[in-house]
């Protein structure tokens, strides 16, 4: 959700790679360093290149948005705030809020975006299935990311997310899926045919 925010998305140098593998537990304060500790390794892009283009792909989708965001400057929790939104669990409308629930899945109608998102978190360690709202608006539900796959599977280019049909979604173990739906999805795409990959009616 963060692609979606007003600020510019930046990763912690604390939790980069780099930083784990010197066990430097504060980078920040290494900044009048010239050594290892305070280098960048810029072989990391190459050895670890589905990361890079996970998040260069999150970027694009980013710079996608309409430039009357900037204009009005609207955060997401402001635009979650006025938002059409729901909770759910592997079952619509009934998600575990308990302490020991391991998975969660959530909509929401993005009316000024022209946009319907759900996303679905399974932090089980097994595949789960999640039942997948109704779209009322005729349109469909098209895959944008499903960590479970193997790259370069696992996010697809935002124009290039294939159409599925279907009322249920298997989610791998420990993945994130994000399914989009909604004119302005639909417009920046020319349709192919649906698929039924990993859903089942």
């Amino acid at each position: 959700m963060g692609v979606m925010e007003q600020k510019i998305p930046a990763m912690n140098p604390a939790t980069s790679p780099e930083a784990v593998s010197v066990g430097r537990s504060n980078p920040l304060g290494a900044y009048c360093q010239d050594n290892e500790i305070n280098w960048f390794d810029w072989t990391l892009p190459v050895r670890h290149a589905d990361v890079h283009r996970f998040l260069k792909l999150l970027i694009v989708r980013r710079l996608m948005r309409s430039v009357e965001h900037e204009r009005r400057r609207v955060s997401l929790n402001e635009m979650l705030r006025v938002a059409k939104k729901s909770w759910h669990g592997v079952k619509l409308g009934q998600p575990d809020w308990s302490p020991s629930s391991h998975s969660l899945a959530f909509s929401a109608d993005l009316a000024n975006n022209e946009l319907t998102l759900h996303l679905i978190f399974n932090a089980y360690w097994e595949l789960l299935d999640f039942e997948l709202p109704v779209l009322t608006n005729g349109g469909v539900w098209r895959r944008w990311i499903d960590t479970a796959l193997p790259p370069p599977q696992e996010i697809v280019e935002w124009q290039t997310a294939q159409p599925f049909s279907g009322t249920t979604y298997h989610a791998g173990p420990r993945s994130v899926v994000v399914l989009a739906s909604g004119s302005a999805f639909e417009t920046s795409l020319t349709a192919p045919a649906p698929q039924q990959n990993r859903i089942t009616s």
